[in-house]
């Protein structure tokens, strides 16, 4: 995503009916320096695939050390933001405030810097829980397989259109499809309200109502997972879907790994414009044994819930509260600590951590959330693809029965 919105801001400013590049400059534009500031930046974001942030970070600073990106402008601020992400993601956090600023000094107009500014104040506000690194998990000992459920949240909310409802359980009907064509005797659950209409041909193996409030999306779907794991039907082994995903292949051997609760990453490191989101939600996997510890982390979420709304750069940044949008992606990372995954996961110490008793586990996005985006080629062919967004009404028909 980054690259591709770096190629669009790097385009020639008339083309985008912005200033002329001599005005934010100051002067000529360097010939190719939009090229070489591209190049730079996938050189940068390779390193930091590789975990190797301090190198990408110095790779960066003796850029804007040299004469290639001397001149103030646009392309000097693109090489400091991503020199402060590589801060960031250090968890240093007062050093990427000093380079955003110099961002700022650059490109005063630019369209990122008044969201990326408020990252570190986001990433420094903490939750006072019992937190702990674990070993790292190793790839488990081959073992029979167990039976799973893939759990789906749907509610009509307020602004749903029939043709929304519609569209969406078509999704969630190839999303099943895909899933019992590749994982033996898998069984699909929808998790709604009361009041949801569910097509009767929706594929559904059960559906389990509750009351919610359909206009708390996410604060809903919290609680209906704090309410409803570890109860029947919902005690063995589960994994969390979205409607837009597609089932490639059998992930059942992940169950053998030694975790509760297990969590995608957002990339192999972080997502640019999301890196106080570290995790993508639209992928979860709960092991049998587990169920209780899982259940117990989102009712941690629904308790802090409105305490991390009150935090002051959390309401700054999501001034609209986080009930019915976003916030079922910030509570865990508040919950887990950002500066604790910085500090143990995106480092690349371990893949595990234990918050308040729970075993957290973090997989590869690549492997088991890949929507095909900002990431290198992975050393095998995904387990779980997942059309975000726009993409979904586009990409995901194509894949119908995509395990077959």
């Amino acid at each position: 995503m980054l690259l591709r919105l770096l190629k669009t801001l790097l385009r020639p400013a008339q083309a985008r009916g912005a200033t002329a590049p001599q005005a934010m400059t100051g002067g000529a534009r360097p010939q190719g320096s939009a090229q070489v500031t591209l190049a730079l930046v996938r050189e940068a974001r390779t390193l930091q695939y590789a975990r190797d942030f301090d190198g990408a970070g110095a790779l960066l600073e003796s850029a804007l050390a040299s004469k290639v990106a001397m001149s103030e402008g646009r392309e000097r601020a693109i090489l400091l933001i991503e020199l402060a992400l590589c801060r960031l993601r250090r968890n240093h956090l007062a050093e990427a405030s000093r380079v955003l600023e110099a961002a700022r000094a650059a490109d005063p107009g630019h369209p990122w810097l008044e969201k990326l500014s408020q990252f570190p104040m986001l990433l420094a506000e903490s939750l006072q829980l019992s937190r702990r690194a674990l070993p790292p998990m190793s790839p488990a000992a081959a073992a029979p397989h167990r039976p799973v459920s893939a759990l789906y949240f749907f509610l009509e909310t307020p602004t749903t259109t029939e043709q929304g409802r519609v569209g969406y359980f078509g999704l969630m009907r190839q999303s099943i499809a895909s899933l019992k064509s590749v994982v033996p005797g898998a069984r699909a659950i929808l998790l709604t309200d009361r009041t949801t209409r569910v097509p009767d041909d929706a594929g559904f193996d059960a559906v389990l109502r509750q009351d919610l409030d359909p206009r708390a999306l996410v604060h809903s779907r919290l609680l209906a997972l704090a309410r409803a794991l570890g109860e029947p039907p919902l005690e063995g082994d589960l994994v969390l879907l979205d409607p837009d995903t597609v089932v490639a292949r059998d992930f059942r051997d992940l169950y053998h790994a030694p975790f509760d609760l297990a969590f995608t990453l957002r990339s192999d490191f972080a997502e640019a414009p999301m890196d106080h989101e570290p995790f993508n939600v639209g992928v979860i996997f709960v092991r049998g044994e587990g169920a209780q510890q899982a259940r117990g982390f989102f009712a941690l979420c629904v308790r802090c819930f409105e305490e991390v709304e009150r935090c002051a750069a959390t309401y700054r940044f999501y001034g609209e509260g986080l009930k019915a949008w976003r916030g079922d992606q910030v509570l865990p990372a508040a919950v887990i600590g950002r500066g604790m995954y910085l500090e143990h996961v995106l480092s690349g110490r371990t893949n595990r951590l234990e918050i308040e008793g729970c075993t957290v586990g973090f997989l590869e996005s690549r492997l088991y959330n890949s929507s095909g985006k900002d990431s290198p080629a992975a050393p095998e062919p995904p387990y779980i693809l997942h059309y975000k967004g726009a993409q979904k009404w586009r990409a995901a028909p194509e894949h119908r029965g995509a395990g077959a």
